[in-house]
């Protein structure tokens, strides 16, 4: 219940932000845009079960006014030319300071899988939808242009009996860019996490990085994730890693 209530107050507060936002004068800031696509050897999800296990393209776009952003991201498998999960963020910065800053979000996210369909009384291979509600609480502190701290708290509700809920805690921090030679930039975001899946009781640390290398005035990098179980009961692999490339634009 408790848990439950959380998730609903912070769904209120991002929609009470939107409201908020829209009623903003109109000297506030234009619409930002941006976007990016990754093509890599291994879809990794930090819920290990939801992991593809498989090549996959992420697609991620966001729409940033003032304090608000919207972020979808589509996730595909390459190797079964189908989708792999759909994620839409809304969150928004209830706290923009210099270098403390908190933000709330919440966010629908649907994983496809392969499963079984029953029709008739006849099995047949399909590909099944799990849908999820989720709320998140992103606290974080800039130390300095390129270095920052972080935690983040989410809950995700599950809407269909094929997934359960699940509690997901980080500490995390980010170097952003960090010069190397010859122009070259190094982005590298470590983080510890607790994943617990209450129903199942099953819960776990871990911990994981990406990388990122890039080239000053070059719209795309070299990336790649590590994901290792520290103490884990989640019936999913210890270690996985991948690589991929990312245009931004």
């Amino acid at each position: 219940m408790i848990v439950r209530m959380l998730l609903f107050v912070l769904v209120m507060t991002t929609f009470h932000s939107l409201v908020k936002a829209q009623k903003e004068d109109s000297t506030d800031h234009a619409m930002e845009f941006a976007g990016s696509v990754n093509i890599n050897n291994n879809g990794i999800a930090l819920v290990p079960t939801f992991s593809l296990g498989k090549p996959s393209a992420i697609i991620e776009l966001s729409a940033k006014k003032n304090r608000f952003s919207f972020i979808p991201q589509l996730r595909y498998n390459l190797k079964d030319r189908q989708p792999w999960n759909f994620i839409f963020w809304g969150r928004y910065k209830m706290i923009d300071k210099n270098k403390l800053k908190v933000s709330v979000g919440s966010f629908s996210s649907i994983v496809f899988r392969d499963g079984t369909a029953v029709s008739n009384g006849i099995a047949t291979e399909s590909l099944t939808a799990s849908r999820l509600l989720i709320g998140e609480l992103i606290p974080s502190y800039q130390f300095s242009p390129k270095v920052s701290v972080g935690l983040y708290y989410m809950f995700a509700k599950a809407l269909d009996t094929t997934v359960n809920d699940l509690h997901l805690v980080s500490l995390n921090s980010t170097f952003s860019k960090i010069n190397l030679t010859k122009g070259f930039l190094l982005t590298a975001k470590p983080q510890v996490y607790y994943l617990g899946i209450p129903e199942l009781d099953q819960q776990g640390l871990y911990a994981n990085a990406s990388l990122a290398l890039s080239k000053k005035e070059i719209p795309v990098s070299i990336t790649s994730m590590f994901n290792k179980a520290i103490s884990s009961n989640l019936v999913a692999k210890d270690f996985v890693w991948n690589v991929g490339i990312t245009y931004s634009f």
